[in-house]
């Protein structure tokens, strides 16, 4: 949309000359000039924040408080903001409007205390957008402060688009603090978290009150800074109840547009793009938990806590060790956790994705090497994990590498899960739960494999042994078309009963699995990830070891044979 700022210029040029050039009423800054800034080819008023005193009939900069960059949008226009400022630039919102933004070779930094760009609205629960088109290089970079701990604040929904890339670098607690949802259409957003000291709060990446969709773009958060105890989180979803809770950066929440106002939200979805999290913490959650964060006996006003992928690419990484409030191991109780000296209600549990309520993924590439859970549907009872599709890499070295606390459903997709020694799963699924399985190519290992227990096809359970690095294809008895394959990390050596499921197994047929052969690829074929065949391949070795394939009763317990050498 091309604005008409001709008209504009020419009757703010003939006011200036009636009336000496006085700048905006409204302003307080002592150094406004009344000059009307240029206009960009779309008619988007530019503001260079390296000689900021300027304004217009719609647009007020006021650079009167020192270190704080204010500028007041009235009504429904583009604003471009080029430059670099030294403090925290400030869009003011008092008319709650849907505004669009560019952000055009932007640096925004302090040393001090400041170091922030923040987008106001005049009260939250407002339901506008801030609309951000990406051009060029743009870094915003905040102080060790309190005063920065949300580097790039929206208090209201924040959409970012463009061709152009955004770094939001972190000292203090967050990167991107959004009050209502928050959307990603296009261009490369990275979030830097590199605490230099404790502060006694967790870092985050992002973190989001009311939602996240990821349709284009790339989102890439680094949180590794190791603050042991307050330990950096890549992207949370908090939802919120109908009144706020006592956390002080809610405390806002207490107006009547608010109430009622995160009903049905508190989600992730994931609809393209590529989203790279490398944290300590948790990697990506929408963790708004009933039991837990609820302020009101209605469940009308309640968040849904859901993660849902249709589609786009994610590669998440978390790093510390799990600890529970015994200071055993993982956050189930799993071992290799460290030994809780930071006080027995500081857990941690760092799984890839979590949700409170539901994890649905359709469509879409995901790799995931965490130290917990790589994904857990976590609300005991009342959760729900399904996978429908997609291609899906899931290794956790402390606990369960999919797992569920409440159903489970396995309709199709690419599946490799390893999971970790002791008493963890490949898939787990809450005691007496059930694992129903009716397509797509399932690989597990593990030190234990939950079977499935209502299920279209069959399954496979076996013990391998010393797996690390090395190759395990699947052909019928009398064929060297593979069914499917793995590779195991060379690094791995946690599990040992290799489970594989796929709706074309016949029960109590037997089937050739081989140990380290060679696999020649199809035409299209691939491995994802180096791991698990995508695809259709032939194989060639000797002596493959016989396994017979089971199929359950569907009455809720494992059935049918397992392999040979269990």
């Amino acid at each position: 949309m091309r604005y008409n700022h001709d008209f504009r210029i020419v009757i703010s040029l003939m006011l200036a000359a009636v009336f000496g050039g006085c700048g905006d009423d409204e302003s307080n800054s002592s150094d406004m000039t009344g000059r009307i800034d240029a206009y960009d080819s779309d008619g988007c008023q530019i503001i260079d924040l390296s000689n900021p005193s300027s304004s217009s009939s719609n647009v007020t900069v006021n650079t009167a408080t020192a270190g704080e960059l204010v500028i007041k949008v009235k009504e429904n226009v583009c604003t471009r903001l080029t430059g670099t400022f030294d403090g925290m630039v400030k869009l003011k919102n008092p008319n709650d409007i849907d505004l669009q933004v560019k952000l055009d070779n932007v640096t925004i930094k302090s040393d001090s205390y400041h170091g922030q760009l923040k987008f106001n609205s005049s009260a939250l629960c407002k339901g506008n957008t801030y609309n951000v088109e990406l051009i060029g290089s743009n870094t915003i970079t905040g102080a060790a402060h309190e005063d920065s701990k949300n580097v790039l604040k929206c208090e209201s929904n924040l959409a970012i688009s463009g061709s152009g890339n955004l770094t939001v670098n972190a000292k203090y607690k967050t990167g991107i603090k959004v009050d209502d949802v928050f959307t990603m259409n296009g261009g490369t957003v990275n979030v830097n978290v590199s605490r230099t000291a404790s502060n006694s709060e967790n870092g985050f990446g992002a973190k989001i009150v009311n939602g996240f969709i990821m349709n284009g773009g790339t989102l890439k958060i680094t949180a590794n800074d190791s603050m042991s105890c307050y330990e950096s989180r890549g992207l949370k979803v908090e939802g919120y109840d109908a009144v706020a809770s006592t956390d002080e950066d809610y405390d806002e929440w207490n107006t009547t547009e608010c109430k009622g106002y995160g009903a049905g939200k508190g989600y992730i979805k994931v609809n393209g793009g590529t989203i790279v999290i490398s944290s300590d913490a948790k990697a990506l959650f929408a963790g708004w938990d009933v039991s837990e964060d609820a302020v009101t006996s209605s469940t009308s006003d309640d968040p849904i806590p859901d993660v849902t992928i249709n589609g786009g690419s994610l590669n998440l990484t978390t790093r510390a060790t799990p600890r529970d409030s015994q200071g055993g191991g993982g956050g189930h109780g799993g071992p290799g956790g460290s030994s809780n000296s930071c006080g027995s209600d500081n857990t941690l549990a760092p799984e890839g994705i979590e949700a409170k309520h539901g994890v649905y993924i359709h469509d879409g590439e995901i790799v995931i090497t965490a130290t917990d859970d790589s994904i857990n549907a976590s609300s005991k009872n009342k959760s729900e994990l399904e996978i429908n599709g997609g291609k899906i890499y899931a290794l956790s070295s402390n606990n369960d590498a999919i797992d569920s606390n409440g159903t489970f459903k396995i309709t199709n997709g690419l599946v490799v899960a390893f999971g970790a020694s002791g008493a963890e799963h490949s898939l787990d699924v809450i005691e007496g739960g059930t694992i129903y399985f009716s397509g797509g190519t399932i690989f597990g290992l593990a030190a234990n494999s939950e079977t499935p227990s209502a299920t279209k096809g069959s399954y496979i359970v076996t013990s391998v042994s010393s797996p690390a690095g090395k190759t395990f294809a699947l052909t019928a008895s009398n064929s060297t078309n593979v069914l499917g394959a793995i590779k195991v990390p060379s690094s791995y050596s946690s599990g040992t009963k290799l489970m594989i499921m796929q709706s074309d197994l016949t029960a109590n047929s037997s089937y050739n699995l081989y140990t380290n052969p060679t696999v020649t690829l199809g035409s299209g074929a691939a491995w994802f990830n180096d791991a698990i065949l995508d695809g259709s391949a032939t194989v060639s070795g000797s002596n493959p070891t016989s396994v017979t394939a089971g199929k359950s009763s569907g009455s809720g317990g494992p059935g049918g044979p397992e392999g040979p050498g269990h």
